[in-house]
């Protein structure tokens, strides 16, 4: 995987994508379809979120342990 490629995998970029469905969706106008679809979307990227946040936590813990 290219230094790109893991860029886009990063919590910050999940994070932003998440923040930019979040507005979409407070704001309106969107189709039902529209709505279920990106609150899917959102969803998902908040799990992704989560698991990477767990793992960064599980690190901290283990260079703590180690310290």
């Amino acid at each position: 995987m290219t230094g790109d490629q893991s860029e886009d995998f990063s919590f910050e970029n999940f994070y932003e994508k998440l923040q930019e469905i979040v507005e979409q969706l407070e704001q309106g106008g969107l189709s039902l379809s529209e709505s279920l679809e990106l609150y899917e979307t959102g969803v998902h990227l908040a799990t992704q979120c989560k698991e990477l946040l767990t793992q960064a936590e599980d690190r901290i813990d283990e260079l703590i342990k180690e310290g």
